[in-house]
């Protein structure tokens, strides 16, 4: 991670794989018996899956490219592909909506967009984490799901949603797998004004001396009661282990979701506004896009493109965030929503005066039923409502699956740490792992 990023492209192009065994239900560590060969595998298998090798394709291409599969392991590039982050559930993707994989029949339940972790047909995957598309998909699935600190990762190459909340992670079945890529893939990035370089800090610690912070405002009215007693069980197997349990208050929290789809579908609103079909996101071949619709009129080329590129819920983030901006409505909404995300800031830095990490539970909910919240938008964006704080303020943050409901879908607790602490709630993360 310490590397220039360029130069680490370049030497991590040239790493040698050799996979010997099928993926299965390995871990990336079991792979390979050293963490070098492991860095190696990640670093030539990877990286270029958000780089594409210095190209700009369109939406989609990435599927399409010829990747080339090294001894058993096989590459899956945008193997679900989101409809531009536009999708809490997974439902609204461009080749259909995911069923889970714990469940036992079709409509089961939904795992928000990473399968393939979870069926034991890849043993990594990145994806981009806007307000919890990383960690909540990771808790419906039960594997990890880490978000870093905002800066830690380049999001060059990445389709920008929301640019300042956007940060590319891991998903991987354990948490020492996590870290294995998340030190190949972090680190400054000239192509990335935002990307920093890799801050390394000593994530040794000794459990009696840790203090975790539990904020009485996560545990809210309507929480599913079994995910609340699942979560409040994985706190007291780290407080019999020695850690010191202490209950904290984030009294902004209640307001987070709100500044969330303000600040995320006005930057989506101003970000997308490129893809006309001309500039960026044709939707028809070179030769057609050169004549626009019978006619030629131009802003029917427009409608026609952006109407028939973006799917439903793309258009609905998108004409919100155009009104959050639009004159009369910006001091009111946008400009608000960016002074109480100030104040959730505050919030957290006053409680990382007391304590080394918090714990929250990573959504209110196991996987929700395909269809279940399709009619009501609203309650699918209740279900980013313990995810989304760690977008606006910032902080890393992971999903650790700690646990089964009744009904065997998995649960996961979310550990949220300091700036560039990564490799310390990965560290507490690999206590539920042993």
């Amino acid at each position: 991670g310490g590397l220039p990023h360029q130069a680490r492209r370049r030497r991590l192009g040239q790493a040698h794989v050799a996979a010997q065994q099928p993926v299965g239900p390995l871990a990336l560590h079991q792979l390979h018996g050293d963490v070098v060969g492991a860095r190696r595998l990640v670093a030539a298998e990877v990286v270029d899956l958000h780089h594409v090798r210095g190209t700009a394709p369109e939406l989609g291409d990435l599927a399409r490219l010829p990747l080339e599969p090294r001894g058993d392991l096989r590459l899956l590039p945008e193997a679900v592909a989101d409809d531009l982050h536009g999708d809490g559930s997974a439902e609204l993707l461009l080749h259909g909506a995911v069923d889970h994989a714990h469940a036992t029949a079709p409509d089961d339940g939904l795992d928000a967009g990473v399968p393939d972790d979870a069926a034991d047909e890849t043993i990594l995957a990145l994806g981009s984490d806007t307000g919890g598309s990383i960690r909540q998909p990771a808790s419906f699935c039960g594997v990890v799901g880490l978000k870093p600190t905002y800066g830690s990762v380049s999001r060059y190459g990445l389709v920008a949603f929301a640019s300042s909340l956007d940060q590319i992670g891991p998903i991987t079945k354990t948490a020492e797998d996590a870290k294995l890529v998340f030190d190949v893939i972090s680190g400054k990035d000239p192509l990335d004004s935002t990307s920093i370089k890799s801050i390394i800090h000593n994530s040794k610690f000794l459990i009696q001396n840790l203090r975790v912070g539990v904020p009485k405002e996560y545990f809210i009215g309507g929480m599913d009661k079994e995910v609340e007693k699942i979560i409040r069980d994985a706190i007291k197997r780290i407080e019999d282990c020695g850690a010191k349990i202490e209950e904290i208050s984030l009294p902004n929290t209640k307001y987070a979701l709100a500044v969330y789809y303000l600040i995320a579908t006005s930057e989506a609103s101003a970000n997308l506004a490129r893809y006309d079909g001309i500039r960026y996101g044709g939707i028809m071949n070179y030769e057609s896009r050169i004549m626009t619709d019978e006619g030629g009129d131009l802003l029917e080329h427009y409608l026609t493109t952006r109407g028939t590129g973006f799917g439903d819920e793309v258009k609905r983030r998108i004409m919100l965030g155009t009104f959050a901006l639009s004159a009369g409505y910006y001091n009111a909404y946008y400009l608000k929503a960016q002074k109480v995300r100030t104040l959730i800031k505050n919030d957290f830095e006053k409680a990382f005066q007391k304590v080394n990490a918090i714990f929250t539970p990573a959504s209110p909910t196991p996987a929700f039923k395909i269809g279940e919240n399709m009619s009501n938008p609203l309650s699918m964006y209740l279900a980013d409502i313990f995810t989304v704080s760690a977008n606006l303020t910032g902080l890393p943050a992971i999903s650790i699956p700690i646990g089964f409901t009744q009904k065997k879908l998995p649960i996961g607790l979310q550990i949220i740490g300091k700036p560039f602490e990564e490799t310390k709630i990965l560290e507490i993360g690999k206590i539920y792992g042993s």
